[in-house]
């Protein structure tokens, strides 16, 4: 699950999660920044990297991972959500 954040016309952030279980866990974080509005590309400045850490440039405590992006990492979890009874799960 990704959760992309734009900054300014400029910077965007990124938020990598997958669910383990009922647990949604931050996989991995990118800060982006792109060199002025007509370039398309955009150039990682800072990220964090759950499974490979030499790669990333910050450490888990300078990740924003703020409440706001908690609740919409939830949000998403929820979406994926579904109900039905036991006969309409088993004839899918």
């Amino acid at each position: 699950m990704i959760i992309e954040k734009q900054i300014d016309e400029l910077t965007k952030e990124r938020f990598s999660f997958w669910v383990n279980g009922n647990i949604i866990i931050l996989d991995s974080y990118n800060l982006f920044l792109r060199e002025n509005k007509t370039k398309r590309k955009y150039n990682s400045i800072k990220c964090y990297d759950r499974l490979y850490t030499r790669n990333s440039t910050i450490t888990l405590e300078q990740v924003p991972l703020t409440e706001e992006i908690r609740n919409e990492a939830l949000q998403e979890y929820i979406k994926t959500l579904k109900v039905m009874t036991w006969a309409e799960y088993k004839s899918k």
